[in-house]
């Protein structure tokens, strides 16, 4: 399979008439520039530059490779670009389930900011006491209090806290 890394080397050379000048504006030595074209010429079996100590020509298959390998890299360049920009951000569907009291105070605040950040995802968030069946349920992340009953599920503490009773003066006394 063609290197896609030797072409680009072989465009520097064929555009710069240079093996030293393709290696500075790769940042690499003109012995590697050198390397690699010799390679490819090897893994295509032609020859693709006449060298002589003051020029370097392209053959006619260095001209029909030249051209198509400009097309080519350029194609390869926007597919990467492509498939970056499509996948760059959430798509689909995230369903979320937690208790009222964590969901109210700390989950609805940043659902927010995290809608703006990802605008591709619909967030579905449900808030109930209620132990949900997730997977019945399709939830992908449920926050709860206590231990995990399902060994099916993968937990992750997130935060503790401290419950404390809490009573007016007047209710203290009678009780």
């Amino acid at each position: 399979m063609l290197n896609l890394q030797r072409t680009a080397m072989f465009i520097a050379v064929a555009d710069t008439g240079s093996f030293t000048a393709a290696a500075e504006a790769m940042g690499l030595t003109k012995a590697v520039v050198s390397f690699h074209i010799r390679q490819l010429e090897e893994e295509l079996g032609v020859t693709l530059l006449l060298r002589t100590t003051r020029r370097l020509t392209l053959t006619e298959a260095g001209k029909l490779f030249h051209q198509r390998s400009v097309m080519l890299l350029r194609d390869a360049e926007r597919l990467q670009d492509d498939v970056r920009a499509n996948h760059a951000g959430l798509t689909g569907e995230l369903r979320i389930t937690t208790t009222p009291e964590y969901g109210s105070q700390v989950v609805v605040p940043l659902l927010a900011e995290f809608s703006q950040l990802h605008p591709d995802l619909r967030v579905r968030h449900v808030s109930s006491s209620l132990h949900a069946d997730l997977i019945a349920e399709r939830f992908d992340v449920a926050i709860r209090l206590g231990t995990l009953a399902d060994s099916r599920y993968h937990a992750a503490l997130m935060t503790t806290s401290t419950i404390q009773p809490v009573a007016t003066p007047g209710w203290l006394a009678n009780h």
